[in-house]
């Protein structure tokens, strides 16, 4: 009798723009359109030919960034970068409260300041008008941090001593900072507007009978664990610029998507989009908290502009950004797991409550993402899963670095690690004996590829696992204060699918030279670098030959976020398929031309390009044409290891291993960046990361880089990349993202690591000493 499956569906039509792009980047809406189709699946995706390493040219070789030397030169414009004589500076007063109404506000003296050219509150802000939904100056401030009243000034300083004369009365409303707390029916809400706390309809998956899976099993292990709240932390700052030009609006900002802002800012003043340019040329970190949200700021100095005539500067400080850009939500999760003896999985339940803090655009999604692991990791034939979006007067919960999935994996992990103990097995082969290496198991979609089984068999093979591990008799064997142990946890990552819109221009102007017209940002991944090498490799021309543009709405297309992971096999597949699109029209222009001067029929399929000359393959004698003797002659184309100090609590990674399946390797270099940059922010969201409330009060307390703890150059442990080559069915030549799956690893590998050393199992991130000790006292 076939498995009976059921997901929470939802209409796509009635989402919003911020909810449109959540579902579609991290394949809800693929997984909701493949089981409307799962009577009749997919046929599996027909790979080209796996050519080995040797045969490219430019891809699979370490590649440094082709604009590296503008960043190191100061020669890279950032948004900061941007001044104008007249500019004006802005700076913004915040609520001090988590939740409270403004009972009155008095900007008069501020007004006065000489050099202060504009004060705005609430009460100038045009009806209706919102920042995705975000008040731009609160009446109801619904978070510590809620922007109040804004100040446009000659310069900062005087800007700040204008909120100081600003005077604002608020009556305090009852507010709610656990999700947890939140979620009771007679919790206080957290805005006047709600009816209750819950953010949209809850996400739930089952398949088969959960019940009988767990009277089946041998064995059945449970957990309750909870992850902490972050910010994105990016180096770069968030800030915007607006200028005016009569109907014309020119915004530069920080940002991992300037088609997005575009249209959402044109949308708010009812501009068509073409009046509206967004400029972002380089932007210095996102990790999803730069992708095209509609925050506060942004309309703050557009409006401020259009107030006063002159262009409008924002640049938030660390604390502003703490308190209004988006966070990594908190979650708080219940997983049960059933087996059978010899390690078969029966039954996984689970259920996720994740914090959306005061106004997420995507409050009703972010459990669903929690529980992807849970749902398609593992070969189970019953599963009940269970997920909830709950408001709460905290900080916006957004995308970061892999979303809800490193909260859910940790959960997961941890409890995987768990069983393989009860079961006396080694956690290596129970991953492998339950992996999931056929499809979607709603939907039915089989994988475009999957190398999860190799990834972690030569994975384990190059860490030395089996001699490292040394058995279960292990666990916390170690003489002395300062106890070693190794960790293992598998993954398998929604991030990196391959989605729309995906648009990018190939040009070949007249000098010959290579031109990728694209409107992707460069967040600091040496994205354009990637994007080129895929040109140049689909061309067959020289990395040198070829430049890609930076985003700019007026000019470039919308090529969709960086975010997702999706840089390299969304992006990377357009800007592949324009190359091969010019690539064509190249070489049956040649043949037309050598038809002409050779007095013979030739054809383009006799024709090859290398190293951006295109030959007559028939007739060696025949001299190459050049890219640019094509385009003259009529042509133009446009389109690890850890120790625990048990006596201070102090973790310390030693030796960290990745594994990764990631299709094909295109930029060697970049791709083993993001995997050492993945493995700190890991590290950092395992051990030290953690955005604390004031329980009474609700004020957050470490919204600063002294209290906000980030690890530090120094803390960087031994990090070994490994990457399996399974020439993914869809990506271009092969390839797949990596950006977020890096950073998912390191919490539950350490925690399990943690286990191994000293005896403790931590359930609660971040993993701090404080945790730690108490845990070993709780054993001793």
């Amino acid at each position: 009798m076939p498995t009976t499956s059921k997901v929470t569906t939802f209409d796509y039509d009635k989402l919003t723009s911020a909810e449109k792009q959540f579902v579609d980047l991290y394949g809800l809406a693929a997984l909701q359109a493949g089981i409307a189709n799962a009577e009749s699946p997919a046929a599996p995706p027909a790979r080209s030919a796996d050519k080995p390493a040797a045969a490219f040219t430019i891809i699979g070789k370490e590649q440094r960034d082709l604009e590296g030397y503008k960043i190191v030169t100061g020669r890279a414009r950032f948004t900061a970068d941007i001044y104008f004589p007249d500019m004006l500076y802005v700076r913004v007063k915040r609520s001090p409260l988590p939740h409270a109404r403004v009972k009155s506000i008095d900007t008069s003296k501020a007004e006065k300041l000489p050099g202060v050219k504009a004060v705005m509150t609430y009460k100038d802000i045009p009806e209706k008008m919102t920042a995705g939904g975000r008040p731009i100056l609160a009446s109801e401030p619904g978070l510590v941090g809620d922007p109040i009243a804004a100040v446009a000034a000659i310069n900062e300083t005087i800007a700040e001593d204008a909120l100081n004369l600003i005077d604002v009365q608020y009556d305090q409303l009852p507010f709610v900072i656990d999700a947890r707390e939140a979620e009771k029916p007679n919790a206080p809400l957290a805005l006047s507007t709600l009816k209750n706390n819950l953010a949209g309809t809850p996400f739930k998956a089952t398949r088969g009978d959960v019940s009988k899976g767990f009277a089946d099993a041998d064995l059945v292990v449970e957990h309750v664990v909870d992850t902490q709240d972050q910010q994105h932390v990016a180096m770069e700052p968030h800030m915007a610029v607006a200028k005016w030009d009569r109907d014309n609006l020119t915004i530069w900002i920080t940002s991992q998507y300037t088609h997005s802002t575009a249209a959402s800012v044109a949308a708010s003043f009812g501009l068509p989009t073409s009046r509206v340019r967004v400029i972002s040329e380089f932007t210095g970190g996102g990790f999803g908290d730069k992708a095209g949200i509609a925050f506060p700021y942004i309309w703050l100095v557009t409006l401020l502009s259009r107030k006063t005539g002159r262009p409008v500067r924002y640049e938030l400080t660390r604390t502003d950004v703490f308190m209004e850009a988006t966070h990594h939500y908190p979650v708080y999760q219940t997983i049960k797991l059933g087996f059978k003896k010899d390690g078969t999985l029966t039954a996984i339940q689970a259920r996720s409550i994740a914090q959306a803090g005061a106004y997420s655009p995507f409050a009703g999604f972010l459990a669903s993402d929690t529980l992807s692991a849970a749902r398609v990791q593992y070969t189970c034939a019953n599963i009940s899963l269970e997920g909830v979006g709950v408001i709460t007067n905290t900080g916006v919960a957004g995308a970061r670095r892999a979303v809800g999935e490193p909260s859910g994996v940790f959960a997961l992990e941890l409890l995987m690690d768990e069983a393989a103990e009860k079961l006396s097995m080694d956690p290596v082969e129970l991953r492998l004996k339950n992996l999931n290496e056929t499809g979607d198991p709603e939907s039915k979609q089989p994988w475009s590829s999957n190398g999860l089984r190799e990834s972690i068999v030569k994975g384990a093979e190059a860490f030395k696992w089996k001699e490292r591990w040394k058995g279960w008799n292990a666990v916390n064997s170690g003489t002395g204060p300062v106890k070693r142990g190794v960790g293992f946890m598998a993954l398998a990552s929604n991030k990196g699918s391959k989605g729309p819109p995906m648009t990018a221009v190939v040009e070949i102007p007249v000098d010959g030279s290579v031109r990728v017209v694209q409107g992707g940002a460069h967040i600091g991944g040496s994205q354009r670098t990637t994007w080129a090498m895929i040109v140049a490799e689909a061309l067959s021309v020289k990395l040198e030959q070829v430049s890609v543009t930076p985003p700019d709405t007026a000019f470039t297309s919308d090529t969709g976020v960086v975010a997702g992971s999706r840089a390299t096999k969304s992006i990377g597949l357009a800007v592949k398929t324009a190359a091969e699109d010019a690539r064509q029209q190249l070489l049956v222009n040649a043949a037309s031309k050598w038809s002409k001067d050779l007095k013979k029929d030739v054809k383009a399929d006799e024709l090859e390009i290398n190293e951006g000359l295109i030959s007559y393959k028939p007739d060696a004698s025949v001299k190459p044409l050049t890219f640019a003797q094509a385009v003259a002659s009529g042509f133009v184309i446009v389109d690890g290891q850890l120790e625990v100090n048990t006596e201070t609590g102090v973790v310390r990674v030693l030796d960290v291993l990745q594994a990764h399946d990631v299709g094909r390797v295109i930029n060697l270099l970049t791709i083993r960046s993001q995997v050492e940059g993945g493995s700190m922010q890991g590290i950092g969201f395992a051990l030290t990361e953690d955005y604390i409330y004031d329980k009474a009060t609700g004020i957050p307390v470490s919204a600063n880089l002294d209290d906000y703890k980030m690890l530090m150059i120094n803390n960087t442990p031994k990090i070994t990349s490994l990457f399996i080559e399974t020439n993914d069915a869809v990506g271009p030549f092969g390839a797949k993202g990596i950006g977020e799956p890096a950073l998912m690893p390191p919490a539950a590998g350490i925690a399990n690591a943690i286990y191994h050393a000293a005896g403790i199992r931590l359930k609660s991130l971040p993993m701090n000493p404080k945790k730690v000790m108490e845990a070993l006292k709780k054993k001793a």
